[in-house]
């Protein structure tokens, strides 16, 4: 080249990579691109320069093994899925060969190597752990129950957590208390079983020894079974097995319930329903009836006179009983005390039987009259009226000597 023209008129010019006149040695930009050799990643790359440049790196994009100078090569982009024109492919403002997450927009950092983001990571300088999800401070590596913010361990590996386990060292399957023993797997542990061999009972409220399940009067301790299913325990049921009784207030044997008269051990049916009882009942099909107090065979109700044995009747309703009244249909007439047919109350003179009224005395009287009338007219006619006391002195006279 001509020293006029050449740059380096000095220079042996070999070798010379853009031809320039300048040994590469001396030549500050060995491929002429524009960039200097010391910030040119590319020093003797293709000559000139370049219009493709992406990541202005000095190489051209044809020659350039990471096109957008993220420090992730095009082969490993390809590999991973990143974008190898862009050099933050998630957006994250890290870029893709620093973001320990390149195709993550939320994650870009992992600082225990754990494959967690420690932005995620919940235990972010802990390698063994990365999330928490119940929140309760254990891993969900180690936490038996990652779901479950109150439980982590199992000490006796029963599936219940140490927390909630009634038996945390003794594996079981109960469910009251959880995780102990059940030998009968009726749910209930055999520390609070009263029945631990018994799968239908666990428990005895009114210790009768007669296990809830089965005792049909769990708060009663007097009584657990009802044969006869009236709801009264056949202990205190005086008919255990009749379904219709249970009491016998009255003690006669008679059931309360078919008892008459349930506080009256004397009596228990009442037939008529009179409310007198067939014991005591004179006559216990009449419901019109109880009692013959006079024993005359006429009840009470229908004697007329209940305590005269030889009265029950009154027709007339003069207070006289039919037997003794002479005139049983006649309220006025009782009794005829002269037997004269007319009743006393009728008759005037009640005690004389030939007089009945004053008729009657007239009657007498007119007749008596009479009869001494014609007396003195017989005797008048037998002796002459006596006119002198002569007269009258004699007749006495002849009186006395007839006495005689």
């Amino acid at each position: 080249m001509n020293d006029a023209i050449d740059p380096c008129p000095f220079s042996q010019s070999l070798p010379d990579h853009d031809l320039d006149g300048c040994e590469d040695e001396v030549d500050l930009d060995d491929d002429n691109d524009g960039h200097l050799d010391s910030e040119d990643n590319c020093p003797k790359g293709l000559i000139g320069t370049h219009s493709a440049d992406l990541d202005v790196d000095g190489c051209h994009d044809l020659e350039d093994d990471d096109e957008d100078g993220d420090g992730l090569s095009n082969s490993q982009e390809d590999l991973i899925g990143t974008d190898s024109r862009n050099p933050d492919s998630d957006g994250d403002l890290i870029i893709d060969g620093e973001d320990a997450f390149p195709l993550d927009p939320l994650e870009w950092t992992d600082s225990d190597g754990d494959g967690c983001g420690d932005n995620s990571d919940d235990f972010p300088l802990d390698d063994s752990e990365c999330l928490d999800s119940d929140e309760d401070g254990f891993g969900d590596n180690i936490d038996v129950f990652p779901d479950d913010e109150s439980e982590w361990l199992d000490s006796d590996d029963d599936g219940f957590g140490d927390n909630r386990d009634g038996c945390p060292t003794e594996s079981g399957s109960s469910l009251i208390p959880q995780g102990c023993p059940d030998r009968d797997g009726d749910g209930f542990g055999d520390i609070v079983d009263l029945f631990p061999n018994d799968s239908e009972d666990w428990a005895d409220m009114d210790n009768d020894s007669v296990g809830d399940n089965r005792d049909l009067f769990p708060t009663d301790p007097t009584d657990w079974a009802d044969r006869d299913n009236d709801s009264y325990g056949d202990n205190r049921d005086v008919f255990p097995s009749d379904p219709n009784e249970w009491n016998d207030t009255d003690g006669d044997g008679m059931g309360d319930n078919a008892d008459a008269f349930p506080t009256d051990s004397t009596e228990w049916y009442d037939s008529d329903l009179d409310g007198c009882g067939d014991n005591s009942d004179v006559w216990p099909n009449d419901p019109e009836e109880c009692g013959d107090r006079d024993y005359d065979g006429i009840g009470d109700n229908a004697d007329a006179f209940p305590d005269n044995t030889g009265e029950w009747s009154d027709i007339d309703g003069d207070g006289l009983g039919d037997n003794s009244d002479q005139y049983p249909t006649d309220p006025k007439a009782k009794y005829d005390s002269d037997g004269d047919g007319i009743a006393d109350a009728y008759d005037m003179f009640p005690d004389t039987s030939t007089m009945d009224n004053w008729f009657d005395v007239a009657i007498r009287v007119v007749g008596f009259s009479v009869l001494i009338g014609a007396l003195l007219f017989v005797l008048k006619k037998k002796n002459p009226p006596i006119t002198k006391y002569t007269d009258w002195q004699q007749l006495q006279n002849e009186q006395i000597e007839q006495d005689r």
